[in-house]
């Protein structure tokens, strides 16, 4: 999946600070993952973030919890597909 693939406009985080998805700030990783609960494209960006292996806050999972949950590229592209 590629960046261009996903209409991003439909996320929950857009407009939203960018610090929020990148912070170390429980305050703000916690606003952030309320925005990722109900966004309508969590699944698109789940995958973008796994297959991209992308630093900080996607579809309201750390990068450890991506790691954690799906173990890497190749499991994760098995289970979404």
């Amino acid at each position: 999946m590629e960046y261009l693939d996903v209409n991003w406009t439909l996320a929950n985080c857009t407009g939203k600070p960018l610090n929020w998805f990148f912070s170390l700030k429980q305050s703000e990783i916690k606003l952030a993952k309320g925005l990722c609960a109900d966004c309508p494209i969590k699944q698109d960006c789940l995958q973008y973030s796994v297959e991209k292996d992308e630093f900080g806050l996607w579809a309201g999972l750390t990068r450890k919890e991506r790691l954690d949950l799906y173990g890497g590229h190749q499991e994760q592209e098995s289970q979404m597909d």
